[in-house]
């Protein structure tokens, strides 16, 4: 009896990995999709904005004139900070307004309902505002360098931190994409919390000319350590500490990564 229940035992049906994989990748190539879709809002409208900053600060401040910080040209400082703070930006908006829109439109139910776990839909569409900040670094890049005298010191660093801050501010869109139910909500975020953040960063100047409190407060800061960890793979040259940056952006993106993991998880403000 025995030899018989062995021979004719059933297997227990185990999950098919591919098929998983496969759901992960279609959510990830629909964040691709939906960048290149609105590509003039995605792609060109963060390259205009860092170049009439540029322009801007070039024409009041002065080039040559300015002098040198860090031992770089005023121009290229502001070059690679403003670069760092467009991956702020735009990796914000597009993990947010994605999980807006579909709110919003009632596609939500369609990364609700089929058989994939929370984590892979918070990586997904997480990875999908790093895979946007990166196309913005890249362009940022190949166009400044026709007009300024852009370096990079070493491009494993740039490469890095980039995807250390956009893949941060994405999971703070991804959180705040699940609590906030209006636009009105995702601006006050960016008006009032990750603007101000990004100004106070550094990307204009030194933060050693802030008051002590500010640069107190700095130090928490994630935008001030992704912005000038960046300017590090740039430049070369940084008023904060990288190894501190380092370390301080990979246990942010783990916490921040978790807390949209939990509240996707729990299905907070999405299956009422």
């Amino acid at each position: 009896m025995f030899e018989i229940e062995k021979k004719y035992r059933t297997q227990e049906a185990k999950p098919d990995l591919r098929y998983f994989r496969l759901i992960f990748w279609s959510l990830f190539l629909k964040e691709l999709k939906r960048l290149q879709s609105t590509y003039v809002q995605t792609l060109i409208s963060p390259l205009v904005t860092t170049g009439l900053f540029l322009t801007i600060f070039n024409l009041a401040i002065g080039g040559a004139e300015r002098g040198e910080v860090l031992n770089f040209p005023f121009i290229t400082f502001c070059c690679a900070g403003l670069i760092a703070s467009s991956v702020v930006n735009s990796s914000y908006a597009s993990s947010s307004s994605s999980l807006m829109i579909s709110k919003i439109n009632g596609t939500i139910t369609d990364i609700l309902h089929p058989p994939i776990s929370p984590a892979e839909v918070v990586t997904a569409i997480t990875l999908g505002s790093v895979a946007r900040s990166m196309m913005i670094v890249i362009i940022s890049v190949t166009v400044f360098n026709l007009f300024i005298d852009l370096p990079i010191y070493n491009f494993f660093y740039v490469f890095a931190f980039v995807f250390l801050g956009a893949f941060i501010l994405g999971s703070i869109g991804v959180i705040s994409g699940i609590l906030i139910d209006k636009f009105e909500g995702q601006a006050a975020v960016t008006n009032f919390l990750v603007s101000p953040l990004a100004l106070l960063s550094g990307t204009f100047y030194l933060t050693e000319k802030l008051p002590n409190i500010v640069q107190k407060i700095n130090i928490v800061n994630p935008i001030y350590h992704m912005v000038n960890t960046v300017r590090y793979g740039f430049l070369g040259a940084s008023d904060t500490s990288v190894k501190f940056g380092f370390f301080y952006l990979v246990t942010l993106s783990c916490i921040f990564w978790f807390v949209a993991y939990i509240l996707f998880a729990k299905g907070v403000k999405m299956k009422n």
